[in-house]
């Protein structure tokens, strides 16, 4: 059947895009779903089955990509604050309950 190929290949394109755009804020539903014309039940449902949903999916990579950022020395100078940001995070404090959770220490103690 082709038809779980297709669903398999839209959901790599997505996942490229939603890796591709990682740091802007607006990366939302809509703004994932509207580029490809396909409509965000679509997205919903091409998702339905994975172990994480869209969003869970956006915050685990942008956790991901804070605590690289965070690692590397190259980065050091940069504020906790700005790498939040910069991963489109909304606030330091959400970032950082959100890290704290993920990774069971703050950002601060991690880049340490």
């Amino acid at each position: 059947d082709a038809e779980p190929a297709v669903a398999a290949a839209r959901r790599v394109q997505f996942r490229s895009f939603m890796d591709d755009h990682l740091g802007k804020r607006s990366l939302t539903l809509p703004a994932i779903a509207r580029p490809s014309g396909m409509s965000t039940r679509y997205v919903h449902v091409l998702f339905q089955n994975d172990a994480e949903t869209v969003s869970e999916y956006i915050q685990r990579r942008r956790l991901e990509e804070a605590a690289r950022s965070l690692a590397d020395p190259m980065r050091a100078r940069i504020s906790i604050a700005e790498i939040a940001a910069l991963h489109g995070f909304k606030s330091q404090a959400h970032f950082s309950r959100l890290f704290r959770e993920r990774h069971g220490m703050t950002p601060r103690e991690f880049r340490r």
